[in-house]
């Protein structure tokens, strides 16, 4: 950050020094159109409040550009971390539809996507005795895999009636969390 403002300054300098000794020079000429009348004939008085402006305007330019850099990093942050600290938005739809019974669809916006009996914490709660308080998490890898992470469960978590402790995750798979079994998709139906 202080690398920053060293290059701004020295960008910026420049010009108000050379505005300044301008000045300066038009005043020592003699210029008298932009001087008062006095009684010597010298308008140099003003060179020097006028360069001490174009100073403090250099510093303004400086001090915004600075401003205006600094809140343009501060919003590439997505929206989504903001609202949801550690969270990654998912780039398409995801869906978790249950199987049988009342056949739900929980679309995953975001993850990690947390399922479990509990309401606090949990995107996705499922009201089920055989479901834990926080049963299982849903995560997008960096390589654009979702993965479903067991949370130390009782009953554990079955990815295509395998029991997994980890599972990357491909569309048409059959989750088991608990009792109930879901198909993961990325098309919703």
């Amino acid at each position: 950050m202080i690398s920053t403002h060293y290059s701004l300054i020295r960008q910026f300098a420049p010009a108000a020094a050379l505005a300044a000794v301008t000045l300066a020079t038009v005043a020592r000429a003699g210029d008298m159109s932009a001087a008062p009348v006095t009684g010597s004939g010298e308008g140099v008085w003003y060179a020097i409040p006028a360069a001490f402006l174009l100073g403090v305007l250099a510093a303004l330019i400086i001090y915004s550009r600075l401003q205006r850099r600094h809140r343009g990093s501060a919003s590439l942050k997505p929206a989504a971390a903001v609202a949801i600290p550690g969270a990654t938005t998912t780039a398409s739809h995801v869906y978790l539809l249950q199987q049988g019974g009342e056949g739900m669809r929980h679309e995953i916006l975001h993850t990690p996507c947390r399922i479990g009996r509990g309401t606090e914490r949990n995107e996705v709660v499922l009201k089920h005795p055989s479901i834990s308080r926080r049963h299982a998490q849903i995560t997008l890898r960096k390589d654009g895999v979702y993965e479903i992470t067991d949370m130390e469960s009782l009953n554990g978590v079955f990815v295509n009636d395998r029991k997994v402790k980890n599972a990357p995750l491909a569309d048409g798979d059959l989750i088991d969390v608990g009792d109930l079994t879901f198909r993961f998709t990325t098309r919703g139906e």
